[in-house]
């Protein structure tokens, strides 16, 4: 059985004309916003709602980013599980 989460995308998109060797865009999944710290100097930065539909457990780690755990305890990151698909992303809007 699917549960649908409310969580938070975080959407980095490398500013154009950057030449920075981390230029690319991270597409990760938050318990609620983070705090940037101050603008980035490589990224546009924004923290999207999203509804989270799967059979995993979400599990909160330091920095309030979500790992995904299923019944037997077995850790997946996001990319994981949307690659067994066992999980889909979709704006919350």
């Amino acid at each position: 059985m699917k549960t649908q989460h409310r969580l938070y995308q975080r959407r980095a998109i490398s500013r154009a004309g950057v030449d920075n060797p981390d230029n690319w865009p991270r597409w990760d999944i938050y318990n609620e916003p983070q705090n940037e710290g101050g603008p980035n100097p490589y990224y546009d930065v924004d923290y999207l709602p999203v509804v989270v539909e799967t059979d995993l457990t979400p599990v909160v780690y330091g920095g309030g980013g979500i790992e995904w755990q299923d019944v037997s305890g077995n850790a997946l990151t996001t990319d994981e599980a949307e690659t067994q698909g066992r999980l889909t992303i979709q704006d919350a809007s």
